[in-house]
């Protein structure tokens, strides 16, 4: 049983069905077995992909926590200005 096809087939089915958590833990998986078997370049390969796409998700997830407090504090304002309004 070959480590790295294994991991290799898991990154691409991932891939293809937009699976981003499974694909990023594909990758940091195949950089750690090429830098066991004593490949570096593709350890590198994959660990810089791991790396791009882990940033990626970062900034998804930052941006969508970001219009999640942006629309509730814009809730909260109209709120607030009707209440306002209501009692003057």
């Amino acid at each position: 049983m070959d480590p790295a096809k294994n991991t290799s087939e898991a990154a691409a089915y991932s891939a293809k069905i937009a699976a981003s958590d499974n694909l990023l833990e594909s990758y940091k998986s195949l950089a750690e077995v090429y830098k066991n078997a004593g490949n570096p370049v593709q350890s590198l390969r994959y660990f810089m992909l791991y790396s791009n796409l882990k940033d990626s998700l970062a900034k998804i997830e930052n941006s969508e926590k970001y219009s999640a407090v942006k629309s509730l504090y814009e809730l909260d304002k109209r709120e607030l200005d009707n209440i306002k309004l209501e009692n003057e």
